[in-house]
């Protein structure tokens, strides 16, 4: 049976518009697709970048020296320094944003004085290391943790975990920062 009788010229080019348009169609669609998909995870949630305003803590004989706990309803990591005072520092780091979680088992080199010792604050995305004090020890980050006010009210500790009470780490230049390729390979 020859092609023409099957098909006829005239539905042949109706078909390859139809095709076409319908190729059209799928394509807009993915693309609009990949769109939402990259501005879903790409646009900063308020959700996550908003702490709750003031944050009870706790008593403040529940709080171990230098041993950092994190809150995840204001987003900080409260220690106890010894002196007795506290610091509400940020999990977000200050270099790119990410969560900077503590931890306590993790060893290091510290670059100030050579020598190993376990518990950190570490980036997972940029290597950045902090001490348990948030001070920036490693890594491209321009400053130390960002800290929160801390009240004590009682005995009672509160912390202020409002972006606009942030109280920004005190920048340091003579820190170790990697050049491409070099650092401390622990993670």
């Amino acid at each position: 049976m020859p092609r023409e009788a099957f098909w006829p010229p005239q539905y042949e080019v109706r078909l390859r518009v139809y095709a076409s348009l319908a190729a059209l169609g799928v394509m807009l669609g993915l693309g609009l697709t990949l769109f939402i998909l990259v501005l879903t995870f790409s646009w900063p949630r308020a959700d996550i970048g908003s702490p709750t305003s003031r944050v009870y803590a706790g008593a403040v004989d529940d709080f171990v020296v230098g041993i950092p706990v994190t809150f995840a309803e204001g987003r900080f990591h409260l220690v106890k320094r010894d002196d007795g005072s506290f610091l509400a520092l940020s999990w977000k780091d200050p270099h790119l944003g990410c969560t900077v979680p503590w931890r306590g088992s993790f060893e290091f080199v510290d670059p100030r004085d050579g020598v190993s010792k376990t518990g950190w604050f570490r980036n997972p995305c940029h290597g950045e290391t902090y001490d348990a004090y948030g001070v920036r020890v490693f890594g491209p980050a321009p400053r130390n943790l960002d800290q929160y006010p801390v009240e004590i009210v009682s005995d009672e500790v509160y912390v202020l975990a409002v972006e606009s009470k942030l109280i920004l780490g005190e920048t340091r230049s003579d820190i170790f920062t990697p050049s491409p390729g070099e650092g401390n390979s622990a993670h």
